[in-house]
């Protein structure tokens, strides 16, 4: 059995003596599109890392961690950088390279993911791009998952790992919808949101054995439409979502982290690009702000580095 993923949006536990160690890598974005930094949430600092560049301008793209491996997936400028995966891997922490992982059977962005027991699964994409993109899922280096989505793009994806699923949240074409599905298609369809929501946040924490799911924020127009300053709740197995606190100010384009069973907010786009880091603090269902990144970001990705990387910020 691989070990469990950590962080990038699955929903997953670190202990807190583990998180002492973390980093959040930050990687691209529509205006700052090769340029990665590092955030430390045990010290809310923080600093861009000239080495840890991106080969090529990307956005819009994923990023995840399975096992030991982290991958950056889809997005950016080219057909060819839609349709494969690059493989952080530091060599030591002040040297990085982005070697090519894999390709993929479609091109992928505006996309989301999930880390499943068999690896990254990418979800949906721009049609435009890729004909196929929208409906359909695929395991990085497995191929096309044998069912069928509804169209899918800028929707949020929470992953499960007790049940080994995702749970598919809003997105372009079905603001509203919430679904189940695991490695072999759709599992339940859950309660629809009552708000709106595409180009939004999401993320999971466990409550008194209990499964409570988060999205926040978001917008249908992406960067040109407004977003939406609302959070909701879903705690699994209850009848209908609630609303709960708003966040310091209306926000679409943003990107979601989840670790220690946590739930982060990084940048995001309102009437211009932010730096804001925000955590939810689940005991007063309250966002706070916790720190900055480097430079202002929407369409970027982040994933959680469980390494010691602390000298890179020296």
């Amino acid at each position: 059995e691989p070990e469990p993923p950590i962080g990038s949006g699955s929903g997953s536990e670190t202990s807190n003596e583990a998180s002492k160690g973390i980093a959040m890598l930050i990687t691209g974005g529509w205006s700052t599109r090769a340029t990665t930094e590092v955030y430390f949430p045990s010290t809310n600092k923080g600093c861009i890392v000239d080495n840890y560049d991106l080969p090529a301008q990307t956005h819009t793209h994923t990023m995840n961690t399975f096992g030991n491996t982290m991958l950056l997936c889809g997005g950016g400028q080219t057909t060819r950088s839609r349709s494969s995966c690059l493989e952080f891997t530091p060599t030591s922490p002040n040297s990085i390279v982005w070697p090519h992982y894999a390709n993929l059977t479609e091109a992928r962005y505006e996309h989301t993911s999930w880390v499943s027991s068999a690896g990254i699964v990418l979800i949906g994409g721009y049609a435009p791009v890729s004909a196929n993109a929208e409906t359909t899922a695929e395991l990085v280096t497995g191929g096309i998952l044998p069912f069928t989505l509804p169209p899918t793009r800028d929707a949020c994806a929470i992953g499960d790992a007790f049940s080994d699923s995702f749970i598919l949240t809003g997105g372009t074409f079905s603001p509203l919808k919430v679904s189940r599905y695991n490695l072999q298609g759709l599992v339940e369809n859950l309660p629809d949101m009552s708000v709106e929501r595409a180009w939004h946040g999401c993320g999971s924490y466990d409550s008194d054995d209990k499964l409570v799911l988060i999205v926040v924020g978001g917008g249908l127009g992406g960067d040109i439409g407004g977003g939406s300053d609302s959070t909701e709740k879903l705690v699994v197995g209850e009848g209908s979502w609630s609303l709960g606190s708003t966040l310091p100010r209306a926000m679409t384009i943003v990107t979601s982290l989840n670790f220690n069973n946590k739930l982060y907010l990084l940048g995001g786009h309102a009437g211009q690009g932010l730096t804001d880091i925000l955590e939810y603090d689940a005991d007063l269902e309250v966002w706070e702000k916790i720190g900055d990144m480097q430079v202002a970001r929407y369409r970027h990705a982040a994933a959680v580095i469980n390494s010691d990387f602390s000298d890179v910020c020296t």
